[in-house]
């Protein structure tokens, strides 16, 4: 998906989910050269939504990741209330040369998917083999990353 402008959602502007047992999430997709601003007004976690829908397994069954082979590349993101990103329940995802600006002006209590902390531009968990590379981020911490369910964060240049 690629050269689109999303403004003025009241939730998230890109949602990639799965609800169980429907099968596989998102694999093999590109995000790329996308404009997104104003939007997450009505309460949603993130501008960009890469994850399953709720605790579909327990703990002691594991929560494979749905989502694989995801690119995320030179989008804008701006003026959200959370964060730009939301990556959970992914194996294999990059974030690179992505510009964020102006995001976790409403700070979010609640938690998506376990999720420890939403009040970074970028939060990633329950994932893994994750790159993070030359990504133009302002404001506050800029990488939120739960160490207890994330494995394989390489980060380099944000």
């Amino acid at each position: 998906m690629e050269g689109n402008t999303f403004a003025g959602q009241t939730l998230y502007a890109l949602y990639l989910t799965m609800f169980a047992p429907e099968g596989p999430g998102a694999q093999d997709v590109v995000i790329a050269n996308n404009k997104i601003s104003d939007t997450g007004a009505g309460g949603g976690p993130a501008a960009i939504v890469l994850s399953r829908q709720g605790m579909t397994y327990t703990a002691e069954a594991h929560n494979p990741p749905v989502n694989q082979n995801i690119v995320f590349r030179d989008n804008l993101v701006s003026n959200v209330p959370g964060p730009a990103f939301y990556i959970s329940s992914a194996n294999d995802v990059v974030l690179q040369g992505n510009t964020v600006r102006n995001t976790n002006t409403q700070p979010l209590q609640n938690k998506w998917n376990g999720a420890g902390d939403l009040n970074s531009p970028i939060v990633v968990n329950d994932a893994s083999n994750i790159l993070l590379l030359h990504n133009m981020i302002s404001g506050g911490r800029p990488i939120s990353v739960d160490p207890a369910t994330t494995s394989g964060i390489r980060a380099s240049g944000n």
